[in-house]
Protein backbone atom coordinates (compact mmCIF):
# COMPACT_ATOMS: atom_id res chain seq x y z
CA UNK A 1 0.00 0.00 0.00
CA UNK A 2 1.38 3.40 -0.98
CA UNK A 3 1.74 6.24 1.45
CA UNK A 4 -1.14 8.69 1.27
CA UNK A 5 -1.27 12.40 2.02
CA UNK A 6 -4.44 14.43 2.12
CA UNK A 7 -4.60 18.20 2.23
CA UNK A 8 -7.80 19.58 3.75
CA UNK A 9 -8.19 23.24 2.82
CA UNK A 10 -11.41 25.25 2.85
CA UNK A 11 -10.69 27.15 -0.39
CA UNK A 12 -9.39 25.43 -3.55
CA UNK A 13 -7.70 28.64 -4.70
CA UNK A 14 -5.77 28.82 -1.42
CA UNK A 15 -4.53 25.27 -1.96
CA UNK A 16 -3.30 26.20 -5.44
CA UNK A 17 -1.59 29.39 -4.28
CA UNK A 18 -0.06 28.10 -1.02
CA UNK A 19 0.20 24.31 -0.97
CA UNK A 20 0.61 23.26 -4.60
CA UNK A 21 4.46 23.06 -4.61
CA UNK A 22 4.45 20.81 -1.54
CA UNK A 23 1.73 18.58 -2.99
CA UNK A 24 3.48 18.31 -6.37
CA UNK A 25 6.72 17.33 -4.62
CA UNK A 26 4.92 14.62 -2.69
CA UNK A 27 3.23 13.36 -5.85
CA UNK A 28 6.60 13.22 -7.60
CA UNK A 29 8.03 11.31 -4.61
CA UNK A 30 5.38 8.62 -5.11
CA UNK A 31 2.78 9.58 -2.55
CA UNK A 32 -0.90 9.04 -3.25
CA UNK A 33 -2.00 12.68 -3.09
CA UNK A 34 -5.55 13.69 -2.25
CA UNK A 35 -7.06 17.10 -1.74
CA UNK A 36 -10.31 17.99 0.03
CA UNK A 37 -11.72 21.49 -0.39
CA UNK A 38 -15.02 23.27 -0.72
CA UNK A 39 -16.36 23.35 -4.26
CA UNK A 40 -15.36 26.35 -6.33
CA UNK A 41 -12.89 27.89 -8.71
CA UNK A 42 -9.73 25.87 -8.75
CA UNK A 43 -11.19 22.38 -8.35
CA UNK A 44 -10.71 21.61 -12.06
CA UNK A 45 -7.08 22.75 -11.84
CA UNK A 46 -6.49 20.55 -8.79
CA UNK A 47 -7.77 17.55 -10.73
CA UNK A 48 -5.72 18.55 -13.79
CA UNK A 49 -2.57 18.27 -11.66
CA UNK A 50 -3.47 14.62 -11.04
CA UNK A 51 -4.73 14.87 -7.48
CA UNK A 52 -7.77 12.96 -6.27
CA UNK A 53 -10.22 15.64 -5.12
CA UNK A 54 -13.04 15.46 -2.59
CA UNK A 55 -15.61 18.19 -2.07
CA UNK A 56 -16.18 19.04 1.58
CA UNK A 57 -18.74 21.71 2.49
CA UNK A 58 -16.30 23.67 4.61
CA UNK A 59 -17.03 27.26 5.54
CA UNK A 60 -14.44 29.97 5.01
CA UNK A 61 -15.59 31.69 8.19
CA UNK A 62 -15.06 28.62 10.36
CA UNK A 63 -17.59 29.85 12.92
CA UNK A 64 -18.85 26.38 13.82
CA UNK A 65 -15.90 24.08 14.49
CA UNK A 66 -18.22 21.17 15.35
CA UNK A 67 -19.51 21.13 11.77
CA UNK A 68 -15.96 21.03 10.43
CA UNK A 69 -15.00 18.23 12.81
CA UNK A 70 -18.11 16.30 11.80
CA UNK A 71 -17.14 16.56 8.11
CA UNK A 72 -13.61 15.41 8.85
CA UNK A 73 -14.79 12.42 10.88
CA UNK A 74 -17.20 11.39 8.14
CA UNK A 75 -14.46 11.89 5.56
CA UNK A 76 -11.88 9.81 7.43
CA UNK A 77 -14.22 6.82 7.50
CA UNK A 78 -14.27 6.73 3.70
Amino acid sequence: MSKRIIFVVNDPSFFLSHRLPIALGALEAGYDMRVATADGNGVAAIKDYGFTHYVLPLSRSGRNPLCSVNYLVRFSVN
